[in-house]
């Protein structure tokens, strides 16, 4: 394994938890040549020329944290992914590691009040081509919602979504998905919703990365991290403010869709993929009534080619 970046990461679990987040760096590190499992601190599965190594524990569901982190000769780091449970504690056994990386923001100036000054933010990840739609997929699901129903902190979800089934068409969201069936629910949805944890109703959480990877379009509960990341409302994602709005905006949004089918039946197969190829790259910036005016720019367009 030969490394561009002279580095090798070493992932202390094992492989059967390189799941979901974790397997989106995973797969995004090896991609740059640098990372592999490690046996345990210091060591690895595997030798590079790397002149310089880093052991990640990646917050491995199942997998202990390395022993003599102190003694390590090896620089070593660590994932905080649901870092807003239980802050202290996971702030206080961070400081094992040399380097910390937190999913959600402000926790990196959190962590800085326990001494760390190696705190990152580093948000949810998801393999992009894992997640790639097919520009011929029907969407034929209005809604996509798959996550968890079933604990307290979850009764906003328990509310809202047997009134979403009952009003639009849904995939089964009282079903738990195996990972590797989740981006066909996404993929034949043309909005995928997600509805926050009652306790951090603003959590940037991985169902939002795979829904934009899909190509859905996100419609996400306000106020969202993802704005304090960079992503901004009306042009990477929808958000809505209450039951009311939410219900109004995925009418639109559908309204939307129905009125880009009507006229690309009129028109020729090639029209409608020319539109469904603009609606899945631009489709936040399409939604409340924006397809009428693509549509009569790409008719504008077509015209003066003709």
């Amino acid at each position: 394994m030969s490394s561009a970046l002279n580095l090798r990461i070493n992932f202390a679990c094992g492989a059967s938890e390189l799941t979901r987040e974790r397997r989106g760096y995973f797969d995004a590190f090896s991609r740059l040549g640098c990372a592999q499992l490690a046996h345990s601190a210091g060591k690895s599965s595997d030798r590079t020329s790397a002149t310089q190594e880093l052991l990640l524990y990646p917050d491995s569901p199942t997998t202990m944290i390395p022993e003599d982190l102190a003694q390590s000769e090896t620089r070593t780091a660590c994932f905080q992914i649901d870092v807003f449970s239980k802050p202290d504690w996971k702030a206080f056994w961070s400081a094992l590691f040399d380097y910390v990386f937190v999913f959600h923001p402000k926790f990196d100036r959190y962590f800085a009040k326990y001494g760390h000054s190696r705190v990152f933010l580093l948000p949810h990840a998801v393999s992009a081509a894992a997640y790639a739609a097919n520009i011929d997929n029907e969407r034929s699901d209005d809604i996509a919602w798959v996550g968890r129903i079933d604990r307290e902190l979850y009764r906003t979800r328990r509310q809202l979504l047997p009134l979403l089934a009952a009003r639009y068409k849904m995939n089964d969201w009282q079903r738990s998905y195996p990972e590797n069936e989740i981006c066909n629910v996404y993929h034949q949805a043309k909005v995928a919703v997600n509805i926050g944890r009652d306790d951090y109703p603003q959590d940037a959480n991985l169902r939002c990365f795979e829904a934009m990877a899909s190509g859905a379009l996100l419609l996400t509960s306000l106020p969202t991290e993802l704005e304090l990341m960079g992503f901004k409302i009306g042009v990477h994602f929808m958000g809505y403010s209450s039951e009311r709005e939410l219900f109004q905006i995925v009418d639109r949004l559908l309204a939307d869709f129905v009125y880009l089918h009507y006229h690309c039946k009129r028109g020729s197969p090639s029209i409608a993929k020319t539109l469904f190829k603009r609606l899945l790259r631009n489709s936040p910036l399409l939604g409340l009534r924006g397809l009428p005016l693509l549509l009569r720019r790409w008719q504008h367009d077509h015209s003066k080619r003709e």
